[in-house]
């Protein structure tokens, strides 16, 4: 058998392809991870730089702090009126409600007495007993009458039910004994018509104009009388225009008198000279723009009506008889 030999030159050949083969595998294979280690680094860069970005944004520039607080401006200009519309309305609808309860009081109570109650009622030994008092019987029917004594205006302040009092005005304000001027400053109790537009010159022949009419005197021999009108149910020839109840301020041809706070003589105030009690006019301006210049009124019939302040006031006879029982203005007595 014939061997057959390999030549070297062959085997060389043969070797040197294989490493040449293995070399190229080894170049390829250092080629993709050099690659592929490229690629991570550019990657590790990519997530520095969006981490450094990501600190630096996490605060505003000043130009949107400025859209941001511009956006939230008009916001507030357009959402407080609305705000502030909503609170007015819903204390509006408690001080109706206020003078619709007080006004069932006044109906029993005349359906009760056949009249209706006297502003005040004098008792022995200078003390009294208001309106309102007289009310609190029908309108809380727990409550107890508790007469307090007067002293011009001397005596400790007298307490008023919430109920009495306008919602509008701040519950801090201290109750005070509520008669003449220098007390109507402290409190904003409803005020009842017992007197009309006037009461004449207090003689007896004079007609008695509003809802019940009391005072006290001395007689010539010193000793103290009161004097009571009481006005029937019956006597209200027009109970769909009869003011009984409302919020306790007057109107006035006059600017500086027009809505003034009153508490004792709720009518209309004819045209005055100036008043010393500037501080009066004052603080009845701010109880009007406070109410928003729009006051309610609660008339013999049971309904309520809002009289609107904003505009100027003219006295007419329309106007004149709605506070008076027989119908009539009775202009001779306004003054």
């Amino acid at each position: 058998m014939k061997r057959v030999g390999i030549s070297t030159p062959f085997w060389c050949a043969a070797f040197t392809r294989k490493v040449r083969i293995v070399e190229g595998v080894v170049v390829l294979t250092n080629g993709v991870t050099a690659s592929l280690a490229k690629k991570a680094d550019d990657l590790n860069e990519a997530v520095e730089t969006w981490s450094r970005m990501s600190l630096t944004r996490q605060a505003f520039t000043l130009v949107e702090l400025l859209v941001v607080i511009t956006i939230i401006s008009i916001l507030a200009t357009l959402l407080l009126p609305v705000l502030s519309g909503a609170k007015f309305h819903a204390k509006n609808i408690v001080c109706k409600n206020n003078l619709r309860q007080l006004g069932l009081g006044l109906n029993m109570y005349t359906a009760t007495y056949d009249a209706y109650p006297l502003d005040r009622i004098f008792l022995p030994d200078r003390y009294i007993i208001d309106w309102d008092q007289s009310l609190e019987p029908f309108v809380f029917p727990k409550k107890e009458i508790v007469p307090y004594y007067y002293n011009h205006g001397y005596e400790p302040p007298r307490p008023v039910e919430e109920l009495f009092i306008c919602p509008f005005y701040p519950p801090k304000l201290p109750n005070m004994p509520f008669y003449y001027a220098s007390n109507t400053l402290k409190a904003a109790r409803y005020s009842y018509n017992w007197m009309g537009v006037g009461r004449g010159n207090g003689n007896r022949e004079d007609p008695w104009l509003g809802l019940g009419w009391s005072e006290i005197g001395n007689d010539p021999g010193g000793t103290t009388t009161p004097t009571t009108v009481a006005v029937r149910d019956a006597d209200v020839l027009a109970p769909s225009e009869m003011h009984a109840l409302g919020d306790p301020f007057c109107r006035s041809e006059s600017p500086d008198w027009d809505g003034m706070t009153s508490l004792h003589n709720w009518h209309p105030i004819p045209k005055l000279p100036p008043s010393t009690t500037w501080g009066l006019l004052e603080k009845s301006r701010a109880a009007v723009k406070i109410h928003r210049g729009r006051f309610n009124r609660f008339f013999c019939d049971g309904h309520i009506e809002m009289e609107n302040f904003n505009k100027p006031f003219v006295a007419t006879d329309e106007y004149l008889q709605r506070w008076n029982n027989d119908h009539k203005p009775h202009r001779e007595y306004w003054r």
